[in-house]
């Protein structure tokens, strides 16, 4: 998911989630703003992901590259 995220810049979860995934992402993980009106990226939806798993999204705690 990563790499996928990292080769297509502003590309679209649907590759990678299902609907029902990201409905259930919706509904864990608020939004800091209301973005609503338009259709959020896949690394919003990845960014939720880590944040279910304990990642607090600092500005000091920059993304680690998994190699």
């Amino acid at each position: 998911m990563t790499m996928i995220n990292r080769s297509v810049q502003a590309t679209t979860p649907k590759p990678v989630f299902t609907c029902f995934e990201l409905r259930l992402l919706d509904q864990l993980v608020k939004d800091e703003k209301d973005t609503r009106s338009r259709p959020k990226p896949l690394s919003a939806y990845l960014t939720k992901l880590a944040r279910l798993g304990g990642y607090l999204v600092r500005a000091s705690d920059a993304p680690q590259a998994t190699w």
